[in-house]
């Protein structure tokens, strides 16, 4: 290895050494009933930035056994004494989140049984309505056959009535070729008549020329 190369391998690892080691990254909290000073450095003589409440979330920026340092949630960064830190989330804050996701629960349940009463609002409406289109159902139906059953009986009467109005033409007609040879008949009858008083008058009109000439031929004698 030459000198070039160590002074770099040098260099790198003191650079790592001062910078922040991600690996360290990790959640701790203020312990229970605590109230902590955060620091500037790692000692009881250096100056108190703000204190910090049991149950406040720090992040750890680098970890050490007496002093670790801490970053908060606004960006703030400072030193704490490592024995007031715990990896445990502070009961008070796990309670205060069960609490919360209780009255969640709570609100969801409400929220719930609200729904289901309106369903069986809107279930109870369906079942009148349903009921209420269901005896209309049974009226059509009922109206339905009534009608049927008249179409039935008017297509009998259609059937009926046809039949008669066929008979009636037929004896309209029949009635009207009797009418029609009645009447031949009649002036058959009435010429038979007409010829035999024609004949009457005829032979009358011969008699009484013969005994016309009969008188003359007698007075001639």
């Amino acid at each position: 290895m030459n000198k070039k190369t160590a002074i770099c391998i040098i260099v790198i690892l003191a650079t790592i050494s001062i910078l922040p080691l991600p690996a360290y990254a990790k959640t701790v909290y203020v312990a229970d009933s605590f109230e902590i000073t955060l620091r500037t450095g790692p000692g009881p003589d250096r100056k108190i930035i703000s204190l910090l409440r049991s149950g406040r979330q720090l992040e750890v920026v680098t970890p050490g056994e007496e002093w670790t340092e801490v970053r908060l949630e606004n960006g703030k960064q400072g030193w704490v004494l490592t024995r007031y830190l715990t990896d445990e989330e502070p009961k008070a804050k796990v309670l205060a989140r069960l609490q919360d996701r209780y009255q969640k629960l709570v609100e969801k349940n409400t929220e719930l049984k609200k729904q289901v009463q309106e369903l069986k609002e809107n279930n109870k409406t369906l079942e009148q309505q349903l009921k209420a289109t269901s005896n209309k159902l049974a009226k059509l139906e009922n109206t339905y056959n009534s009608l049927k059953k008249e179409a039935a009986n008017f297509l009998q009467l259609k059937a009926k009535y046809e039949k008669a109005n066929a008979q009636l033409k037929e004896l309209k007609a029949r009635a009207a070729a009797l009418e029609e040879e009645t009447r031949r008949l009649k002036r058959n009858h009435n010429i038979k008549w007409f010829i035999s008083g024609a004949g009457v008058l005829l032979f009358g009109w011969i008699i009484g020329m013969s005994s016309r000439r009969s008188r003359r031929r007698s007075s001639l004698l």
